[in-house]
């Protein structure tokens, strides 16, 4: 049940995020969910790669993992950008990143990374 109150305290937390991304997807027409490579052009770990294709990014800011069974090592580009745990705030680097997945598939639960610099509308007032 905790699960489930979390998951809803973060959408409406993340609801003002949403009507952003929903607005910039009206006028130019990106849709907000993409793969990584559309946000990473130069960033050659996200082709080719099978294990790639199953995260995604949220906008531009917010790159989801999702929980798929045991996790391979994740190797994403630390030279164009940083990226945060989400739920922890924690810096990441290469080493820190497969342990957070693996981490995150032994509690079941979805890895959601931040790209440093990120400005993200958030709400605190939950009704």
């Amino acid at each position: 049940m905790n699960k489930i109150r979390n998951s809803v305290r973060l959408k409406y937390k993340l609801l003002l995020y949403f009507y952003t991304k929903f607005f910039e997807y009206s006028l130019t027409g990106i849709p907000i969910c993409k793969p990584p490579w559309l946000r990473f052009p130069g960033n050659y770990k996200f082709y080719g790669d099978v294990e790639s294709y199953s995260h995604m990014m949220i906008g531009d800011e917010f790159i989801v993992i999702p929980y798929l069974g045991k996790p391979k090592a994740l190797k994403l580009d630390f030279k164009h950008s940083d990226f945060y745990d989400f739920n922890s705030g924690q810096i990441l680097d290469e080493k820190l990143l497969n342990d957070l997945l693996i981490k995150d598939y032994e509690d079941k639960k979805l890895s959601l990374l931040v790209v440093a610099g990120s400005v993200i509308p958030w709400s605190e007032h939950l009704g």
